[in-house]
């Protein structure tokens, strides 16, 4: 997908413009096309292991960076398969799909994706509306760090990173300010001993017990 639709935060107007890669000239987009796509949009077939095969495998070539989105099709076939798993219905090809669509959401969970957009010809599920394809490929483009793989331990790392950079700056400091303090005290030793022995005879006259005379009328 290349560009976003809808109106960004100046009031600029920008398109959504998919181009479908064949499976024949997977090659040539990887080497070509990629470099000016947005958001990678991998669709597979979950009734056909071949297909989730070959799309988790295209997906470890794609470049670590690349935001990228995993959709799959016949989702009322996989969740005929659920029920199939549940004992309300009988149909094999359905509980592969549906052990096939599992294993894609795994995959997504295993490195940080989100979870497959599901479509369904027959359901007309997934063309329009929230969570559907275009509004997956749109939402992606715009926040492109929330469909590139492992983005929150990257974050956590770049969290984690900072934080000791603070705290080697902060010792730094503190570093600094201690050998800067031990050495104005070795410049105005005597000076500090004098006001120390002044502020403890005042102490200790204010801690002596005060005697008055009463005049006698």
């Amino acid at each position: 997908a290349e560009g976003a639709g809808g109106d960004d935060s100046e009031g600029m107007l920008k398109h959504l413009v998919l181009t479908e890669v064949p499976e024949l000239c997977a090659q040539q987009a990887m080497s070509e096309q990629l470099m000016a796509c947005d958001v990678a949009v991998l669709v597979f077939d979950p009734s056909s292991q071949r297909s989730l095969d070959y799309i988790l495998a295209l997906e470890q070539r794609l470049p670590a960076r690349q935001p990228r989105i995993l959709v799959s099709t016949k989702h009322d076939l996989t969740r005929e398969g659920a029920r199939s798993s549940s004992g309300t219905s009988k149909d094999p090809a359905a509980a592969a799909a549906a052990a096939r669509f599992e294993e894609a959401y795994a995959h997504c969970v295993t490195t940080e994706l989100q979870p497959p957009v599901v479509t369904s010809a027959t359901a007309r599920l997934g063309t329009d509306g929230p969570n559907s394809v275009p509004d997956r490929i749109m939402l992606t483009a715009l926040d492109p760090e929330s469909a590139v793989p492992f983005s929150r331990s990257h974050k956590r790392k770049r969290d984690r990173r900072r934080f000791w950079v603070r705290l080697a700056c902060l010792g730094a400091f503190a570093s600094a300010a201690a050998v800067l303090g031990v050495s104005w005290y070795k410049r105005n030793e005597e000076l500090v001993k004098g006001w120390y022995k002044e502020q403890h005879a005042k102490a200790l006259a204010f801690l002596q017990p005060q005697t008055f005379k009463i005049r006698a009328q």
